[in-house]
């Protein structure tokens, strides 16, 4: 079963990259437009919280995050984000938070079709670790918001602010990821596979929450010794 998977890999329409001493992508999922049906039901992004959880290939050091607007017609704010090594579901360790810069600020307002990455930040980044990703909005949020409907994957949105000491009062459940588009890390001499496919390797028949896509199974049987 492990050789019939690693030979699709190599065989399946991928590119393969040899980088050293750059960034290198650790998790990256494909940006989208969101219809009405997949925005949260119960309450909007604006003013409130969004709590995400990603699975990463590669460790590092260093990391930095990438945030997406392209398929938005308005901009969205972005008041911070921190980053922590998630907890049953929607908790987080807080010794591990960390929050990111953009430009030197915590926050951001990406404009419309607009794409930013974080400033470069020092993080104890543990190979096919999962992480938690929290952004707190701002007033202003699109109508329809750049998102991967596919998560596969519990996101979850608290009203109002969230500190990384206190609780995460989950107002509701989606499944979907919204505005975060890719984790890339410093490597040195890392190899990097990108992967082209469908629904079914978007990851369409596996178990929500248990990051069990087929990626995610090839980037362990690698040894997560090179980047997915």
């Amino acid at each position: 079963m492990k050789r019939q998977l690693l030979t699709f890999v190599f065989t399946s329409a991928m590119s393969l990259v040899a980088l050293a001493g750059n960034w290198v992508g650790s998790w990256a999922t494909a940006p989208e437009f969101t219809g009405e049906g997949d925005m949260p039901k119960s309450v909007s992004l604006s003013g409130n919280s969004l709590r995400q959880v990603i699975h990463v290939s590669l460790g590092s050091d260093e990391l930095r995050l990438k945030l997406s607007n392209e398929f938005s017609n308005e901009p969205v704010e972005i008041k911070s984000v921190y980053i922590a090594d998630p907890k049953d579901g929607d908790g987080i360790v807080p010794s591990t938070v960390r929050y990111l810069k953009f430009d030197g600020k915590s926050g951001v307002t990406i404009d419309p079709k607009g794409a930013v990455y974080s400033d470069p930040l020092k993080y104890d980044l543990k190979p096919l670790q999962l992480l938690s990703v929290t952004i707190n909005y701002g007033e202003k949020t699109p109508k329809n918001a750049t998102s991967h409907r596919g998560s596969r994957t519990t996101s979850y949105i608290m009203k109002g602010e969230s500190k990384p000491k206190k609780n995460f009062e989950v107002a509701e459940k989606v499944e979907h990821w919204y505005n975060i588009s890719a984790l890339e890390v410093k490597a040195d001499n890392k190899d990097c596979i990108a992967v082209i496919g469908n629904s079914i390797t978007d990851g369409r028949g596996t178990t929500t929450d248990k990051q069990n896509r087929w990626t995610d199974v090839c980037a362990e049987l690698l040894g997560a010794k090179w980047a997915f």
